[in-house]
């Protein structure tokens, strides 16, 4: 079974005193990469169920979701 990127972040810091500072944002940009490939899939996945048939075009549709969603505050 798939892990959520809060599960696996959760996984990776619990438990560990000798963590680094480098070593969390580490996981923590792991963690983010994980999100964002779970949202632009669940989203891939409902736009092709609902009304695209091209799976390339559905996975676009989601990293074009993905960014105007989370990543619009970054380019400013």
């Amino acid at each position: 079974m798939k892990q959520t990127a809060v599960e696996w972040l959760y996984d990776q810091l619990e438990f560990d005193d000798s963590i680094s500072m480098d070593d969390i944002e580490k996981i923590f940009e792991h963690a983010k990469a994980m999100e964002k490939e779970q949202i632009v899939d669940a989203f891939s996945e409902g736009t092709r169920m609902i009304d695209v048939n091209d799976e390339m075009s559905a996975m676009f549709n989601g990293v074009i979701y993905y960014g105007e969603t989370y990543e619009q505050d970054k380019q400013g």
